[in-house]
């Protein structure tokens, strides 16, 4: 297992060092280098595959609990930050956008195998789920350094988004619902704006604030009633029918 640790590590620094070096020599909105880099993350996907495949696959998927109106509203609330308050038209022509929409399925494949399907499954096995999922979006947070723009929303965006993302997998043990989820969050700012004068960006924090609530509310009251005495979210999962 260290060897695999080391060798899924060492590509995956690659990968950061490679699209940071991308973004260094080209702006990070155009559509020649989200294409570079895109090939670059579909090449770390394979390798995340290839390694760890057993481990990213290992829950028994139980989506039942999807038809939630709760969960059905952290959805919406979800993915109306973007249509609310981006406006990527601004510095973005239709064939960027439409790229960005289209990598964006490599996006969240790549990093919902990565984040949720290892680091938040093997820390989980030790220290339980709420302290795995926290510890993933402090991760996957710090990951994204270089890659955003350096401000309170970006940031707070991938660690609210990462815990939404975190219980939603912890709950279905789904890898590909939360493949869909964050791939359908990062495609929809590419049809932005959807509002003619989009909204600040603290509306945005405050909905994003509201969906990790919904989420919670869902997870406790479809799978995990009492998390003081029952355990880790995947054990009251594997309870149910």
């Amino acid at each position: 297992m260290l060897r695999l640790v080391l060798i899924v590590g060492g590509s995956e620094l690659a990968l950061f060092v490679a699209t940071r070096l991308i973004i260094s020599h080209w702006s990070a909105w155009e559509w020649q280098p989200e294409l570079l880099r895109t090939v670059c993350r579909a090449a770390e996907t394979f390798v995340l595959w290839y390694f760890f495949r057993n481990v990213i696959f290992s829950g028994v998927p139980n989506i039942d609990g999807v038809r939630h109106p709760r969960f059905l509203a952290a959805l919406a609330v979800i993915f109306a930050v973007p249509l609310l308050i981006g406006n990527w038209a601004s510095f973005m022509g239709p064939f960027t956008r439409a790229v960005f929409a289209a990598t964006s399925v490599v996006v969240g494949v790549h990093e919902e195998f990565l984040f949720r399907g290892i680091i938040q499954n093997v820390i989980e096995r030790h220290l339980g789920t709420l302290k795995a999922i926290g510890i993933t979006s402090a991760v996957m947070t710090v990951w994204h350094l270089g890659a955003l723009p350096l401000n309170f929303f970006n940031f707070w965006q991938v660690f609210a988004l990462s815990t939404v993302s975190g219980l939603i997998y912890a709950a279905t043990r789904s890898i590909w619902l939360v493949v869909a989820e964050h791939a359908a969050y990062d495609a929809i700012w590419s049809v932005t704006p959807a509002l003619a004068t989009p909204l600040e960006w603290h509306w945005g924090s405050l909905l994003l604030l509201v969906a990790l609530l919904l989420t919670w509310s869902w997870a406790r009251s479809a799978y995990w009633p009492n998390p003081a005495v029952q355990g880790t979210l995947r054990d009251k999962a594997a309870q149910r029918p």
